[in-house]
């Protein structure tokens, strides 16, 4: 049954209405509150990210919403289904939508979606709400970011009169490149409050006129003495670079080729250079280019990673001689303070909140000596050994606005080859933190990354003086994404990200959608929605996913509800003393490997999985490919895991059960169902492809009751019928013969 461990589970019902089928404008034309029942063709699936499908029919189109608590079943509905719906007329935000929906049948699939509707920018009107829609010879305007982003509203632009375009949560289009060229934009008009937004499904409602870029730019074969870059575009074209030790670029190479999927290499560099890069493709008079983005050479220094843990670790798991290299929390403290002292000539501090005075006074010595020390910390936080800081030798310079600087890093000399270090990881220099709450620390040798860690320390810094400048200084975002994002450790990739700048949270996705096998998760809290479903879809996909999330931080926004409705096997963490906290932000992805195309990976770092954190605080992550270092993060997780005394414990109906009959069914099936409560029942009926292709509700069921399902519509075959109580779900077979 593993096939339907994924599906929603059930909460909240209401009862089956049956109505009168009728015509999508008629419907549009009753009053809201009116339970009416339509039939059309779906526009969309998945791809919006949301709850919620588009209908059309010959004579007007609307939107469906459906909810994970009362029409979960709905989710399954697909592009190109033709369906019938009940539900209630409502309007949310000025958009017409049936909401809740009470009973949906599939009636085939596989159609073919009619071409959209061709309008200009007044057609984003009331005329066309709902339906399918063109736009063209438009142009993005304003966009931040190389790529979509989740949650954000983007201006497309025709002729002169700007149009809302809205990614959504989850959109199929979240991080793919957005167009620097004109074209055709097909999407849904839809409509919040007063303005109305066209809502692009994927890729394919971008029409492009000309060569477009069509994918971001990647490096790869990054080595000390240069790298590859590689992108697609959507048609046939050449091949060019420009590069320079600055924006201004200056270098040229051209690859006289004529293809879509486009390679190109910058060679003969030394090691730990920052060079800046654009690459452009031409085709038939017209050309498309990336913007100017840094890439480093990869470092000539060890690339050693060394992991530190305050508490215990699962040896049992440990592979070879991989191990941390602390698992209490004194050892952390001493082993930072170690580092502080060896120090040659620069420490670099972006840190949250600080209460270890032997941290501090290893800072102060370090100052004495000659070692050039900056330090950056949060205004609103304690740092209860920073209240004076007469007599230091530095200064603290401390983050004037309101959103967080929420990193937790240290920078050790950054320009040496052998000395250079970076320190990242989840842990505040609190007592609490150090000693008592959940976390970890890691520790880089690596020149690249130093000095990427330190161009983000000296945006939020102001420049590269001593002294901070808070007149150009920039957090939060005000800051620009204007790092490398890749460097080599010992020739194992590892990836570093800065929020709100950098699309973190995509690239953790991005990390995630990579598992093949396992994939574990230790967090302070997960409510950002995009994650929540990247976790569920791996699960879906067959990988084995184990999450430990903190106990407190479990509200309506957090994503730990859905996960576990959808049999996702995440558990709240329970520490032992009341005021302990699971105070991790990282991922292990395929820890165990499945062979030699296996990536084990570690993402870790200060960045809670929230739209806060993705949006507006300073953070950073390190996304470490390295099965070394994974199976490390692995031997602590398994710790944890077992001291929750966790398990695959089935979830069984109590008081409920129900009865088929006649099994095999042809026509009609007879469901008895027993309840000794009174409570809601959700009946789904599933094909064997995973597809819920009826749901039906039953309100205040007590007591023994038959209803009768029409089967007259199914062809042959074998089919589930799936039952959900108050979150909890039971599941049985049926077949059809005729």
């Amino acid at each position: 049954m593993k096939l339907f461990s994924t599906l929603f589970a059930f909460l909240l019902c209401i009862q089956l209405v049956h109505a009168q089928t009728i015509k999508i404008s008629e419907a549009r034309a009753k009053p809201i509150g009116t339970s009416v029942t339509v039939k059309g063709l779906v526009l969309n699936g998945s791809e919006l990210g949301t709850t919620i499908r588009y209908l059309q029919d010959s004579t007007g189109a609307i939107s469906a919403f459906y909810s994970s608590a009362t029409m979960p079943t709905f989710s399954t509905v697909k592009r190109g289904d033709s369906v019938e719906v009940t539900g209630v007329l409502k309007e949310f935000n000025s958009l017409l939508e049936l909401d809740p929906i009470t009973n949906f049948r599939i009636i085939n699939s596989g159609n073919s979606i009619p071409p959209p509707l061709s309008i200009t920018p007044a057609g984003m009107a009331e005329i066309n709400e709902s339906k399918l829609v063109k736009l063209s010879n438009g142009t993005f305007t304003g966009a931040t970011t190389p790529t979509f982003v989740g949650n954000t509203t983007y201006q497309f632009n025709v002729n002169g009169t700007n149009v809302q375009v809205r990614i959504a949560t989850g959109s199929a289009m979240v991080g793919k490149t957005i167009p620097s060229v004109s074209l055709n934009l097909v999407g849904l008009c839809s409509q919040f409050a007063a303005n109305y937004q066209l809502l692009p499904r994927d890729s394919s409602d971008l029409e492009f006129q000309g060569i477009a870029i069509t994918s971001p730019v990647k490096v790869t074969e990054l080595t000390s003495s240069g790298f590859k870059l590689t992108w697609d575009t959507n048609i046939e074209g050449n091949t060019e670079i420009q590069y320079g030790t600055t924006p201004a670029l200056g270098t040229s190479a051209v690859v006289a080729d004529n293809l879509k999927a486009h390679t190109i290499g910058v060679s003969n560099q030394t090691a730990s250079k920052l060079l800046y890069v654009r690459v452009l493709s031409r085709a038939n008079g017209k050309a498309d280019s990336s913007k100017i983005f840094p890439v480093i050479t990869a470092s000539v220094s060890t690339g050693e990673t060394r992991v530190y843990f305050n508490h215990s670790v699962d040896t049992t798991v440990r592979v070879g001689n991989n191990r941390p290299l602390a698992t209490t929390g004194g050892r952390c403290e001493s082993e930072l303070v170690s580092y502080i002292t060896n120090a040659k000539s620069s420490i670099d501090v972006a840190m949250y909140n600080n209460g270890s005075t032997a941290v501090v006074q290893a800072l102060k010595n370090a100052a004495a000596r000659g070692v050039r020390v900056r330090y950056i910390t949060d205004l609103q936080t304690n740092n209860a050994v920073l209240a004076d800081t007469t007599g230091f030798g530095f200064t603290v310079f401390k983050k004037p606005t309101a959103d967080l600087m929420h990193n937790k890093f240290f920078i050790i000399d950054a320009d040496s080859v052998n000395t250079s270090w970076v320190m990242s990881g989840a842990m505040n220099l609190t007592t609490g933190q150090i000693y008592q709450d959940y976390n970890n620390m890691i520790f880089v040798q690596d020149k690249s990354l130093a000095l990427i860690y330190r161009m983000e320390f000296e945006e939020m810094w102001g420049g590269s003086g001593i002294k901070p400048n808070p007149t150009t200084a920039k957090f939060g975002s005000n800051k620009t994404d204007n790092t490398p994002k890749q460097v080599k450790l010992a020739g194992k990739l590892c990836e570093v990200y800065f929020s709100p700048t950098d699309e973190t949270s995509l690239a953790i996705i991005n990390t995630l959608n990579t598992a093949d096998v396992d994939l574990e998760m230790s967090l302070l809290i997960l409510t950002y929605f995009d994650l929540g479903t990247t976790i569920n879809n791996a699960q879906r996909r067959g990988v084995q996913v184990r999450g430990l999330i903190d106990q407190d931080t479990v509200g309506s926004s957090s994503q730990i509800n859905f996960l576990q409705r959808n049999g996702v096997n995440i558990k709240l963490f329970r520490a032992g003393g009341s005021s302990t906290i699971y105070h991790h932000k990282l991922a292990i992805i395929d820890a165990k490997p499945a062979g030699a195309n296996s990536d084990p990976t570690v993402i870790t770092g200060s960045h809670n999985w929230t739209n806060t954190a993705e949006t507006r605080n300073d953070e950073n992550i390190l996304i470490i490919h390295d099965p070394s270092v994974a199976n490390i993060y692995l031997q602590e997780f398994e710790a944890r895991w077992k001291e929750q005394g966790v398990g695959t414990k089935e979830v069984k109906l109590e008081g409920f059960d129900a009865v088929l009959f006649p099994n095999p069914s042809s026509d009609w099936l007879n469901i008895r169902i027993k309840n000794d409560i009174e409570r809601d029942v959700l009946v789904s009926i599933f094909n064997a492809e995973g597809q819920a292709i009826e749901s039906v509700i039953y309100r205040n069921q007590m007591g023994e009751v038959t209803k009768n399902i029409p089967l007259s519509h199914l062809p042959n075959g074998q089919y589930f019928v799936r039952f959900g109580v108050e979150g909890q779900f039971l599941t049985k077979s049926i077949q059809v013969i005729r």
